[in-house]
């Protein structure tokens, strides 16, 4: 799936994987903590989403 972004989400919202197209969306997740690895940390603390 590399036309569209996809990642691949845990029982309690962590990211456990990710493609070229999520990274462009949501920043470096390699590069994130991985305890900032969950989407509903980056949703209402991530820096993106306030800049979004």
């Amino acid at each position: 799936m590399d036309a569209v972004p996809a990642v691949v989400l845990g029982r309690g919202l962590d990211i456990l994987a990710w493609n070229r197209m999520a990274r462009a969306l949501l920043g470096d997740c390699a590069a994130w903590e991985p305890q900032e690895r969950n989407m509903a940390r980056q949703v209402f603390l991530g820096d993106n989403a306030r800049s979004l």
